[in-house]
């Protein structure tokens, strides 16, 4: 009975984005994102009735826990207009709180009652705050809880995007932090609590990119920010990502409110760095930056000089005599052969640098350390 209205919307959504991608060629950026918002809308619109259309049919039945759920990008106030604003209204409504008009996708007085009704029964938010009758951020996690097909728990895409690289390491451990959200939510700022009892740090503001991704609603312009954080100790840490108190006029929740967080291992460092090591080869040896390691039965020592996320950089020197290392004691009989020392080589991972009868391979590289082995010549 509902297949012919179904395919009439089908046909409808491509004969619409169609146009708009070939436009999308030959206008301006600026255009082209007007354009995108557009096309999502009528997108949104056509799914929406499309729910509808299944819900009638007896796909889904209205108050009961089996509800569709969709994905907002954006917090809803008075005067807001969209299909999300529908699927608020059916979700309203399908909870049992009454709005007269029915889902109109406009959000108007009805709604902000029927959304406040649903905050205070619910333990979302009191009708004396702030956030009262507006859904933000914390409405949708409480939408998220509610929110099922089938029975089942599916909760609705975040449109937060939040990284951190790397999750796990050895201490001192350095870790850069980046999120991401759409422009609506990008206009306020935002903040890490690291989990370590250290001070809540502002990341740094990036870059804006516009992004179009049609399923799931998430097209639009999406911000940057980023911060790096050390952890010093070894544990478990949780670090929260917290979305700060919106400017005047920004349709998003009052108020700081975590909305993504990171599990970051560290463990402790189980190598004793010194600055001289005095080594045979065969052998393996880590070194801390400016440290240097002796090696000592093939009569030459090389120093850690430089070091990035991906490379070693070494000074390596010939011994000219016997006993003349960085760590032994004026000899009493001053030797007086020239060595000339060896320009630095810079190495990654798995590159060595070979002598005549020794070679000393790049085996790891921390951040703050660098791991070599030194082979000799009868085991290359």
């Amino acid at each position: 009975m509902f297949k012919t209205p179904l395919l009439t919307f089908a046909i409808a959504l491509v004969v619409l984005t169609a146009p708009f991608l070939a436009a999308a060629q030959t206008t301006t950026t600026s255009n082209m994102q007007t354009e995108i918002q557009s096309l999502l809308v009528r997108i949104q619109d056509l799914q929406s009735q499309i729910s509808a259309l299944l819900s009638a049919s007896g796909s889904v039945t209205p108050g009961t826990a089996a509800m569709p759920c969709f994905a907002f990008s954006r917090s809803l106030s008075l005067g807001a207009r969209g299909a999300d604003v529908s699927a608020l209204q059916q979700f309203l409504v399908g909870r049992g709180n009454s709005i007269p008009a029915g889902a109109t996708g406009y959000f108007g007085a009805q709604t902000k009652i029927a959304l406040a009704n649903w905050q205070a029964s619910n333990n979302v938010a009191a009708s004396t705050d702030v956030g009262s009758g507006m859904f933000g951020p914390k409405s949708r996690a409480a939408f998220t809880h509610w929110c099922s097909v089938g029975g089942a728990p599916t909760p609705a895409p975040s449109v937060y995007s939040f990284s951190a690289d790397p999750e796990s390491g050895r201490s001192p451990l350095a870790v850069t932090f980046t999120s991401s959200a759409p422009i609506s939510n990008g206009s306020s700022t935002f903040s890490i609590d690291f989990g370590d009892k250290s001070d809540v740090t502002p990341m740094t503001p990036g870059s804006c990119i516009a992004v179009t991704a049609i399923v799931g609603g998430q097209g639009g312009i999406r911000c940057s920010a980023s911060v790096e954080h050390t952890y010093t100790a070894a544990g478990t840490y949780t670090a929260r990502l917290i979305h700060n108190t919106c400017p005047e006029g920004a349709q998003c929740f009052v108020g700081p409110l975590t909305v993504a967080t990171k599990v970051i291992t560290v463990t402790a460092s189980t190598t004793v760095v010194k600055d001289i090591v005095q080594i045979n080869a065969p052998g393996t040896t880590t070194l801390s930056l400016n440290s240097t390691a002796e090696i000592r039965n093939e009569h030459a020592y090389f120093k850690l000089t430089g070091l990035t996320a991906t490379t070693a950089t070494i000074q390596v020197t010939p011994v000219g005599c016997w006993n003349w290392f960085p760590s032994d004691k004026p000899a009493e009989v001053v030797c007086m052969m020239y060595v000339e020392p060896i320009p630095p080589v810079t190495l990654t991972v798995g590159q060595s640098y070979t002598a005549s009868n020794y070679r000393i391979t790049v085996t790891a590289v921390e951040h703050t350390t660098a791991t070599f082995s030194v082979a000799i010549q009868s085991t290359l």
